[in-house]
């Protein structure tokens, strides 16, 4: 995967990485990627929220 540091812009070439790593810049030492915090429970309690929550946000009239 190929992604641009925001900070000097430089375009690194990463592999997969595993569970809690973080990729940082060898230009400027800002941190690039982080893999902690993308689970399928974050997915699914985002979704459970937003299905309760659309009832009483569209019966309110």
């Amino acid at each position: 995967m190929t992604i641009a540091c925001t900070d000097c812009g430089t375009l690194q070439d990463i592999p997969p990485l595993p569970w809690g790593a973080i990729a940082i810049c060898p230009t400027c030492d800002n941190r690039l990627e982080r893999t902690n915090g993308r689970s399928i429970n974050g997915a699914l309690a985002c979704a459970s929220a937003t299905f309760v929550l659309l009832f009483p946000a569209t019966s309110c009239r």
